[in-house]
């Protein structure tokens, strides 16, 4: 497999604000992969990709610092899972039983 069939030929990001959109827009699509997007394997991902990045030199001329790539992953994590929390089941309720103040209890 060739990286450069799966490479942007466009040009390197010149500002921080670019490199950052860059970071989210890669890493998001490739969220969009995972089959179960657990946070270990969200936060993985992140750094995967981004680190990845940084090592090919994408981000040379953008001035982007070290924090501000640590604090860009640390945003992006937060935001994918945010995206991707599962919400908790909640038993089915007899609605006429809490419109009279009582709890209500679950039903099977």
């Amino acid at each position: 497999m060739d990286p450069d069939d799966f490479s942007y030929p466009g040009p390197l990001p010149f500002t921080k604000e670019m490199g950052v959109l860059m970071m989210a827009d890669s890493v998001e699509a490739a969220a969009r992969s995972l089959k179960e997007p657990t946070p270990e394997k969200l936060r993985g991902l992140v750094d995967k990709i981004i680190d990845g990045k940084m090592n090919m030199g994408q981000f040379t001329r953008s001035e982007l610092t070290f924090k501000n790539v640590e604090d860009a992953k640390d945003a992006i994590y937060r935001m994918l899972l945010s995206i991707y929390h599962t919400r908790i089941e909640y038993p089915d309720t007899d609605r006429r039983t809490e419109s009279k103040g009582e709890i209500a209890q679950p039903t099977d």
